[in-house]
């Protein structure tokens, strides 16, 4: 694995970066080929980046080793499949100087195999935590890369190594507990390539029970905030659940005896809470059914 956890400091010629990964090590003709490799985007940089070979201990503890190992006033962070567009860093410093902000969300690339389309974050309300809620709306608040953020926000707190999926939600959640100025770029920073071989691609029997840590942690963060904006939160997650159930191969049973015990399933107004688990499992089933023979009539 390959995990890039790069930092920018004011003035933009102090920058530099850290490269974390597992089997091999980057040689001096690889680090000036940085130079041109994705349109240049690093050439600022050849001799700033720094290394740090470590045992493959998974994405977060790379991360978490990067955040402690980094010097700079301004945290961001890559991964490895990803690559940053050439104004990348020059974005983020004159973001960072005019604003004089916390954090600097801004807009990525999600590029698949045979499209590319563009997620930009908007913040439009006065109410901070609603501005949160429109950044998950439109996915660019959980990611750790779709964001920079100032070093002091994130302190001691770190990434939890023990989980694999919505680790960087609630790592952001974390950063973004209390109030704090955040400013939005509303343009494509960043290039987020979708890999098959992706830990997101992985079936999880716990889907919904990672879920609800989530939520539980929204929860803690929207504590005295209007219950309406808790709500959507709730309904979101029985809604991704409910997908999740119909077009994954999890156990049916297992899994919405899972959904129905969680918080947020019942802190929502999922239309599942009036038919009960009996029937939840059963439409399930059945729309699962409906595919396998729509699949089998289209061969």
């Amino acid at each position: 694995m390959l995990c890039m956890t790069q930092y920018i400091c004011a003035p933009l010629q102090s920058a530099g970066g850290f490269i974390l990964e597992g089997d091999w090590t980057p040689t001096k003709t690889y680090l000036s080929q940085l130079t041109t490799y994705r349109g240049g985007s690093l050439i600022f940089f050849q001799d700033k980046i720094k290394y740090i070979k470590k045992e493959n201990g998974g994405v977060s503890s790379a991360r978490n080793c990067g955040i402690s190992v980094s010097t700079g006033d301004i945290i961001c962070f890559a991964d490895a499949d990803d690559y940053v567009s050439t104004n990348y860093f020059q974005e983020l410093h004159n973001a960072f100087r005019y604003y004089d902000c916390d954090a600097v969300f801004f807009g990525y690339n999600r590029i698949e195999s045979t499209k590319t389309f563009s997620c930009l974050p908007h913040l439009i309300y006065d109410n901070y935590y609603q501005n949160l809620i429109s950044l998950t709306k439109s996915d660019t608040f959980g990611y750790p890369w779709v964001k920079a953020v100032k070093r002091n926000m994130i302190a001691d707190i770190r990434f939890d190594e023990s989980i694999s999926l919505y680790e960087d939600e609630i790592f952001s959640l974390n950063v973004f507990s209390n109030y704090c100025k955040i400013i939005s770029i509303s343009k494509p920073l960043y290039n987020y390539v979708i890999n098959s071989d992706s830990l997101s691609f992985k079936v999880h029997q716990d889907y919904c029970s990672i879920c609800d840590t989530v939520y539980k942690t929204w929860k803690s963060v929207l504590a005295g905030i209007p219950s309406t904006i808790l709500e959507e939160k709730a309904n979101h997650f029985a809604m991704i659940c409910q997908y999740y159930g119909i077009e994954k191969e999890i156990k049916v049973i297992p899994f919405y005896r899972q959904l129905f015990s969680c918080d947020f399933f019942h802190d929502s107004t999922s239309t599942l809470q009036s038919k009960g688990i009996l029937l939840a499992i059963i439409n399930a089933y059945w729309i699962r059914i409906k595919n396998k023979l729509k699949n089998i009539i289209n061969r």
